[in-house]
Order: structure tokens, then C-alpha cells, then sequence
């Protein structure tokens, strides 16, 4: 039984840096490999863990993958009896256990989620009416999306009813600057008197220590006054990574004192598969690395699917796939954009938070300061009508489309555009993209996968939210080129 708990404990540490540099868990890469239940193991099977959001039901499906969860383990931080059941859309969670070969599905032997960044609500900006607030909790900038953002209902918490002085626990992605773009809210409590009248309840933040002084140090701008506590499980330093609880919190100062500091291990080495979703940061495009969630990934090896390399940038939402050798650099043999709305051509019309594009009529993009990544671009309001852009965005509530990046390649207006999301209303030889009408009967280039073929094979290997990319020329909207991602559309 002490074995169980210590491995246990194990997985809680280890998850901390999987999750996000935020979030606290467990990650292990040899606590089972097959068996648990009839929906994974098959012939053969590799051992591995998988973190990001929980993207569905019937079993846990993370990153694309079915686990079967028929005899694995949950650990719960917090939770005396956790289950399945405990669990929700939108959280981010690590999947211990083992990928089937085909890709799509695994058996779980340990599902690991940690309690996440929580603690009162500070302040609420409204940065885009009815579609993003910014909430600032223990000094951190959490950006909420309506459509997006998962809200949990038990006590119910929606968009519209987010208040100042709520304490919520968040799951989400942080990006280098510290703010964090939530996947999933929970309310604990209507006030922070009403949460701190029970005296086993704390904040709690985990992230890297910064700015390390005889008392206190920083996890991004947030001050933690430790000095009352002996930190655990290690000595103190500029770059570790560490989980505070506390339960005084002064706005003022932007100081949390700690009634606890514990330091958390690493990925660790050796693993022989490994699918991370998060944010890239530390970006370095002469070595080919970046960080996610603070592992370091080379992707000098990697495919892409959904964008080319020269999309990868600092803030963007990727999932890596591939192995952690014994120096713990997680080798990617894949990098998946999890942004997969592309679009690239022309400005129509640009309004106070939104623009069309020319040929693409049914196509509104909304843009929010604290959402979308502006490149050669001071503000909005200098996007003019004919400038050629390039946009990534991400589908939200009621068919809108968010940017998450924007760039101005020119101010002359292109001959082409460049179109890219999923497909629906097949009827060879037409489809749509985000409603917008692609007639293949002018196409003359058809690929799955950067392979060719012919229309005949397009349609027959083509479904209702596959990500396709189809070009045409402008003005008309004449498409001649289509091809299907049939991988990772997730």
C-alpha cells in the first residue's frame, strides 16, 4: 500500500510541467502498458502518456485518442474518492497508459488531474462585448472565451455571470507572458470570505520561481512571501518549478503568502511516446526548439499537420507527438496546429472588432487585444480594405470565427486565396468550407496528404469535418486545388 501511494504521489509531481506550467499532476512513462478493458491494448501497443484537454466522452479522449478507462486508476487532487465522473469537457488532464497502433485509441492505467490555478477574482475587463473577458486572478491574466471556454454547473458558473471577488479553479494553456487562455472554470465559491471560512481550503498557483530573495520570490508578476514555510522536496531556485498554496492573497502588493511551497520534478527521461498539447514558448527557429508547458521540444525531425513550419510562433496552440530521450528533449516526430482555420487573401471590409475577406462573403473574423497575435500590424484599426493577409483563427459558439493570429504580408491586394478548415455538405463536386462553397469541377490538382490523386479518390477518401485546404484565384473565386488532412483534425 506505501508503494501505491508513493507512485501516486510520483505521478502528482511529475504532472506539473506535462500539464502546463500552471497546472499540477502526475506523469510517468512506465506504470502499465495494455490490458484495461475491451477498447485498447490490441496485438501490439506502445507505452506513453498523453496531456492536454479532454475533448469527449465514452471512455476519455485526449488529443485525438479513445482511452479505455475500464481499469485504470484517477487521482484527483483534492478528491478523496475521485472517478470518472468527476471529470469534464474542457480540463486538462495526463493520460498514463498505452497507444494502440492504429492511433486513435489506448488503454489508460492512470488518469491524473491536479488542482489548478485558484483563487479570487480581482478583477473583470470585457475586452470584446458578448465574447472575451480578461479575469485577473493572483495576479494572472485569464482569458476566458464565450463558446470556447468550458463553464462547469455544479455550483453553476456561465460567461455571464463571472464576478469580482468569485474564487474559481481554472484548467487552461499558459502562454509565456503568464496569461492563461482557459479551457474549463469552476466556481468554488461566491466570495473569498465564504471560501476561506473553511479553514482546509487555500489558494494555490504552481509555475517557475523568479526573482528568488531571502523571503520571497515571483511566479510571473505574482510576489509569494514564503517566508513562514520550510519549502519541501527540494532547495529553492531561480527556474525551478514549484506548487504555493496560501491563503492570504493582497491585491495591493500582488502577494500571496505561502502556508506551503512544494517543488515539483520534471518530465523526467527515456519515454518512449508522448502527445503534448499547449502554447509555444522560447520559440528558436536556428536550433529548432521551442518549449510547451516548459518541456523542451525539437522538431528539426518533425511533419506538420495543419500549418507549415514558418506558422510556428510563440502563443500558438500545437500538439506534439514523439519520444523523450535520456537528456528529457521530447523529439517530435509530429507537430499538429490545433488552430486549424486558415485563411490567406484579401481584406474586404474591416469593422471596429472584425473583418470580411474578398470572395469569402459568409466569412465574419473577429478580433480581441487579448486574444489575437498582431504581426507587421500596429492595431485593427490600420488594416485597410484590398491588404493581403494571412490568418489563423479558431471556431467558437454559433459558427463565429476568432483570429488568434493576424499578419499583413501586403498592402496590394493578391490574385489568390487560400482557404483551410473542415468540410461539410459533401456532394461531389462540391463542398463547404465554414458555409463557404468549393466546386472542384474547375480543380486540377486533388491530394490526401501531399499525395495525389484524382477527384474520384478525393471524394471517396473525403467526411464531414475532415480539415481541407482549397485554393482559388481572385477575383471569381476560381478554385484549382484541394487536399485533405486526414490526420489529427482535432
Amino acid at each position: 500500500m506505501n508503494a501505491m501511494v508513493a507512485n501516486i504521489q510520483r505521478h502528482l509531481s511529475l504532472f506539473a510541467l506535462a500539464t502546463a506550467l500552471l497546472f499540477s499532476g502526475g506523469l510517468v512513462a512506465g506504470c502499465g502498458g495494455g490490458g484495461g478493458g475491451g477498447g485498447g491494448g490490441g496485438p501490439t501497443s506502445t507505452t506513453g502518456v498523453s496531456s492536454g484537454t479532454i475533448q469527449g466522452f465514452g471512455s476519455v479522449i485526449v488529443n485525438g485518442v479513445r482511452f479505455n478507462t475500464d481499469n485504470a486508476t484517477f487521482v484527483i487532487e483534492g478528491d478523496d474518492n475521485p472517478s470518472q465522473s468527476d471529470l469534464r469537457e474542457g480540463m486538462i488532464v495526463l493520460i498514463d497508459g498505452s497507444f494502440d497502433d492504429n492511433g486513435t485509441t489506448g488503454t489508460a492505467t492512470l488518469v491524473t488531474r491536479g488542482d489548478d490555478l485558484e483563487g479570487p477574482v480581482a478583477s473583470i475587463t470585457e475586452t470584446t462585448p458578448g465574447l472575451v473577458k480578461v479575469l485577473s486572478i493572483l495576479g494572472h491574466n485569464v482569458i476566458v472565451e464565450n463558446g470556447v471556454t468550458v463553464f462547469d454547473d455544479t455550483p453553476p458558473v456561465t460567461y455571464a455571470n463571472l464576478a469580482v471577488d468569485q474564487v474559481l479553479e481554472i484548467s487552461g494553456h499558459m502562454a509565456a507572458n503568464g496569461d492563461i487562455q482557459a479551457t474549463f472554470i469552476e466556481k468554488k465559491a461566491e466570495t473569498s470570505a465564504a471560501f476561506l471560512a473553511d479553514p482546509l481550503q487555500e489558494f494555490e498557483i504552481l509555475g517557475t520561481v523568479s526573482n528568488l530573495g531571502a523571503s520571497t520570490f515571483n511566479i510571473n508578476n505574482l510576489i509569494i512571501d514564503f517566508s513562514g514555510v520550510t519549502p519541501r522536496n527540494g532547495s529553492l531556485a531561480n527556474g525551478a518549478l514549484v506548487e504555493v498554496k496560501g491563503r492570504s492573497f493582497d491585491a495591493g502588493t500582488n502577494t500571496l503568502t505561502a502556508t506551503d511551497v512544494e517543488l515539483k520534478a520534471g518530465l523526467g527521461a527515456n519515454i518512449a511516446k508522448v502527445e503534448l498539447e499547449g502554447l509555444i514558448a522560447n520559440l528558436n527557429t536556428g536550433a529548432q526548439t521551442f518549449t510547451i508547458n516548459g518541456q523542451l521540444v525539437n522538431y528539426s525531425a518533425a511533419t506538420f499537420r495543419g500549418g507549415l513550419e514558418a506558422d510556428l510562433a510563440n502563443g500558438t496552440k500545437v500538439e506534439a507527438e514523439g519520444s523523450v530521450n535520456a537528456a528529457g528533449t521530447l523529439n517530435a516526430v509530429k507537430v499538429t496546429f490545433k488552430e486549424s482555420v486558415r485563411i490567406e487573401g484579401n481584406v474586404a471590409a474591416v469593422n471596429a472588432a472584425s473583418f470580411t475577406m474578398e470572395g469569402l462573403g459568409g466569412i465574419t473574423i473577429e478580433v480581441d487585444s487579448g486574444l489575437t497575435r498582431l504581426d507587421n500590424l500596429a492595431a485593427l484599426g490600420n488594416l485597410a480594405s484590398g491588404n493581403e493577409i494571412k490568418v489563423r483563427a479558431r471556431q467558437a459558439a454559433g459558427g463565429r470565427l476568432v483570429a488568434t493570429r493576424l499578419e499583413l504580408i501586403n498592402t496590394q491586394p493578391a490574385n489568390r486565396t487560400f482557404l483551410q478548415g473542415p468540410v461539410a455538405n459533401i456532394n461531389n463536386p462540391s463542398f463547404t468550407i465554414l458555409g463557404v462553397s468549393v466546386n472542384t469541377s474547375t480543380v486540377n490538382e486533388f491530394e490526401i496528404e501531399d499525395t495525389l490523386t484524382n477527384r474520384a479518390g478525393f471524394f471517396a477518401a473525403l467526411n464531414d469535418g475532415d480539415i481541407v485546404k482549397a485554393r482559388a484565384d481572385l477575383p471569381g473565386l476560381v478554385w484549382d486545388q484541394v487536399e485533405i488532412e486526414l490526420e489529427d483534425n482535432n
